[in-house]
Parts: structure tokens; sequence; C-alpha cells
């Protein structure tokens, strides 16, 4: 199996108008549109953006969850505000993911400033 560059990928769907490709993220190139998809028959379709993703809009996604042992609370809140900065969330989306909205991230944030 060979590995291709998404902005490979994006120039073989260019230069073909009849193709498709799944993608990990919204095309970059103006000219290379993104599939809207629905959950439900007659409602609308949504794209695969931080917002839709995560408010379940954008029907495919995969869920990250922590899990961690009430002893171990402080710990896994250092864990956590590394997971919600917004380096993270930079990286992530440099690399083709989704990361959680910003002003959920910082709600989250603010959440883990109140328990403490």
């Amino acid at each position: 199996m060979a590995s291709v560059k998404d902005s490979e990928i994006e120039g073989l769907l260019l230069s073909n108008a009849a193709s498709i490709a799944i993608l990990p993220r919204v095309p970059k190139s103006e000219k290379v549109k993104a599939l809207m998809i629905s959950s439900e028959i007659d409602g609308p379709a949504f794209s695969p953006t931080d917002d839709n993703v995560h408010y379940g809009d954008y029907p495919i996604r995969l869920a990250f969850y922590v899990v961690y042992k009430e002893r171990d609370q402080a710990r896994a809140q250092k864990v956590l505000r590394v997971l919600l900065n917004d380096d993270l969330a930079a990286a992530l989306r440099g690399n083709n993911l989704v990361a959680l909205p910003d002003t959920v991230r910082r709600k989250l944030t603010m959440d883990l400033d109140l328990g403490e």
C-alpha cells in the first residue's frame, strides 16, 4: 500500500472530474468539495468541522475518552490540561485530525480550574 499526501490526493481529484475520495478533513483546495453527510434521510447535511463533529451533527467520528481512578485525579488533571491546550489542538488540526472546538476546550479547562 502506497502512502499519498493529502495535496497529491487533491491533485488527483482535480485531474478527474468523476473521482471521489475520503479525506480526514475538509479539503484545503477550494476546487475540491467536501461531501456533506446527513444522519437522517430527510435531515440536513453537515461538513466535518470541529463543531459539527463534536456536537454530533457530522455523523462519522471516533470519540476519545479519558478514564482514571478517583485517587489519581490530581495527576489526571495535569494530563487533561495538556490534552485541552491550544498547542495540541493546533497540532491535531495540522495533522488532519479534528480537535475539540475552542469554546469547548476553554469551558473544560475552566471546569478543571474550578475543581481544584
